[in-house]
């Protein structure tokens, strides 16, 4: 655990609860930047892992990205 710990998400849009990613992992208007084990509060090792396996076939182009919306 950190105390004092800001995070800083640059430009990103935000809400009052943080930032919206789809999957917990990519913005809906950023497409090309991937966020991993950013929601991760339990501290699950497994999670990281799944993300990255879910990226790699969006990268691939097996999974498809809705649009904002779907």
């Amino acid at each position: 655990m950190a105390t004092g710990y800001e995070l800083d998400l640059f430009d990103f849009p935000t809400t009052d609860e943080g930032i919206w990613l789809y999957r917990n992992t990519i913005h809906p208007d950023f497409k090309n930047v991937a966020f991993m084990g950013l929601s991760n509060a339990n501290g699950n090792p497994l999670y990281q892992g799944m993300q990255a396996l879910w990226l790699t076939k969006v990268i691939r182009g097996r999974v498809k990205i809705p649009g904002r919306d779907t």
